[in-house]
């Protein structure tokens, strides 16, 4: 999947200007800004297909409409298959505790904090993204696109100083393939390594993952993170 595998460079100058000149045009299909945004000189188009091209992953249009998800949203069945049966409903809950998650679908979670809905709160997970974790493991249809395109104008309309701006290398990176000009000596690296904690493995916690000979490693060991995080990144990868 491109969406862990390309350059980790970005650059966050690029990034400031591309929020601040942001506005809620580029979601409004009746407005000369709808897919669009001028940067440093260059009209780029930036919508839900654009960024499925860009990860290289399918856009389903049906009578003009993008297709967000199969008819799965906010499902039970979620809850169950991410928890291992341990919840079997949301309730008016909007999120979940990521202990209460199976070991795959931590590392997905993992995996998706950092690359398809960054976020700083790693305690928990909203169900928006719990849905895309199960698409991904049911193999479900599911608009990436869409959703990375939501998150982003999503910020349009936060004005508190405790939100970190998101997607700071698929932004850098798209506007690079886009033609926008960046300098290389803007460029930084945000490489974050995934580390699996041996916590995950304590009694009580759902293995379903195969983690081979570090299986009976004990959870408290601080020779088990290095092995597990291995294990685990190389079944990612396959």
């Amino acid at each position: 999947m491109k969406s862990v595998t390309f350059q980790k460079h970005y650059s966050p100058t690029l990034v400031q200007e591309f929020y601040s000149i942001l506005t809620l045009e580029i979601k409004s299909n009746t407005a000369s800004g709808y897919h669009q945004i001028f940067l440093r000189g260059k009209t780029v188009k930036f919508s839900p297909e654009g960024i499925n091209d860009f990860l290289e992953c399918p856009t389903i249009v049906e009578n003009g409409v993008y297709v967000y998800n199969d008819d799965f949203e906010h499902s039970d069945d979620i809850i169950i298959a991410l928890t291992g049966g341990k919840c079997s409903s949301w309730g008016l809950e909007s999120r979940l505790s990521t202990s209460k998650l199976t070991l795959k679908y931590n590392v997905l979670f993992k995996l998706g904090a950092f690359n398809w809905s960054p976020t700083t709160h790693n305690s928990s997970i909203l169900k928006e993204m719990t849905m895309l974790l199960y698409a991904i493991v049911t193999g479900k249809q599911f608009n990436l696109g869409q959703f990375i395109f939501d998150r982003i104008t999503y910020m349009v309309n936060v004005t508190s100083t405790v939100n970190h701006l998101a997607y700071l290398i698929l932004i850098t990176q798209f506007m690079m393939q886009s033609g926008v000009p960046i300098e290389n000596s803007e460029l930084v690296t945000g490489i974050k390594k995934l580390k699996i904690s041996p916590k995950l493995f304590g009694v009580g916690k759902i293995i379903d993952l195969p983690v081979g000979k570090h299986s009976s490693m004990a959870a408290g060991s601080e020779d088990a993170s290095a092995p597990i995080s291995d294990d685990c990144e190389k079944l990612l990868e396959q």
